[in-house]
């Protein structure tokens, strides 16, 4: 069982892997049924209490080990430590940071603190920073790591530095030609250089991919990519079109606040002003006091 078990977690398989020691569970049950056969034809009380002082032992370090799966952040900084070279580490531990930092920036704006108040010593900017650094060590280790280059085009976009977020997206897209962020984020991209033409099929790619995905969670990309859209029709002045990516969005997610709200005006600037007023009566009837509707 152990030598069977043992090569699954060894550097040569685990180049990927962020957990290797978890690989290491089944391996032991070989020495442990080993070391209870041996106690069962050899028993003493010196061995068995010799056993007891193993057992202690170990149960201490599973508690010792268990502390770096505290949180995402130690778990994957452990993972880099035991293995350097894994880019699906580095890119984990990058996300953790920026969720972190992203977490960390609204919980302070809720309260009203500056952003730049420093939570358990550091900054939102430097969170992010960490996770734009191990985003990069993850491209490095791996030239055509798609994921991190879409994941540093979010960093980008966020520092209001498109036309370089445009680059690591294409970079993105070009490694993964299935890449439902990479072909949303490089719309995006390119609609805040204000080229909402050249965004539109870019999107209507992100989105196609999207559609074609039948796993739940994948719903928030496509509504994700529609959204983007529906700024640049309504940018390019195409608001019928901008009214049926609404109502798309609305299918496939019906409580879409931000949706439900636009929806009307787009159907006004469309030219359907009785239904955009019918939509506001019936919008006024679940959401009495919003002031937007």
């Amino acid at each position: 069982i152990y030598t069977l078990s043992l090569p699954a977690a060894l550097p040569i398989f685990q180049f990927t892997s962020t957990v290797a020691d978890r690989y290491v569970y089944m391996a032991m049950m070989g020495p442990a049924l080993a070391l209870a056969w041996w106690l069962s034809r050899h028993f003493s009380s010196s061995r068995a209490t010799a056993a007891v002082a193993v057992l202690a032992v170990c149960a201490v370090l599973s508690f010792w080990q268990s502390a770096h799966w505290r949180d995402d952040v130690t778990l994957y900084s452990h993972g880099i430590a035991a293995n350097p070279h894994s880019y699906v580490a580095q890119n984990m531990l990058g996300t953790a940071y920026f969720e972190r930092g992203t977490k960390q920036q609204a919980e302070l704006q809720r309260h009203g603190i500056p952003v730049s108040q420093p939570v358990n010593g550091r900054t939102v900017a430097q969170l992010i920073d960490l996770a734009e650094k191990h985003f990069r060590e993850s491209i490095r280790i791996k030239p055509d790591h798609a994921k991190g280059y879409s994941n540093v085009g979010l960093i980008l976009l966020a520092r209001g530095q498109h036309r370089r977020a445009e680059h690591f997206y294409r970079q993105s897209v070009k490694h993964d030609k299935k890449s439902i962020d990479g072909y949303n984020g490089l719309g995006f991209a390119l609609a805040k250089q204000k080229r909402h033409k050249k965004a539109l099929p870019i999107y209507r790619r992100s989105i196609a991919l999207a559609e074609k995905v039948k796993e739940e969670y994948m719903k928030f990309g496509a509504v994700n990519a529609y959204a983007n859209l529906t700024l640049s029709l309504e940018a390019l002045g195409r608001y019928p079109k901008a009214v049926t990516a609404y109502r798309r969005i609305i299918e496939l997610s019906p409580n879409n606040a931000s949706a439900l709200r636009k929806l009307p005006l787009a159907l006004a600037h469309a030219g359907q002003i009785e239904e955009a007023e019918t939509l506001c009566r019936e919008l006024l009837n679940r959401r009495v006091d919003d002031p937007v509707v």
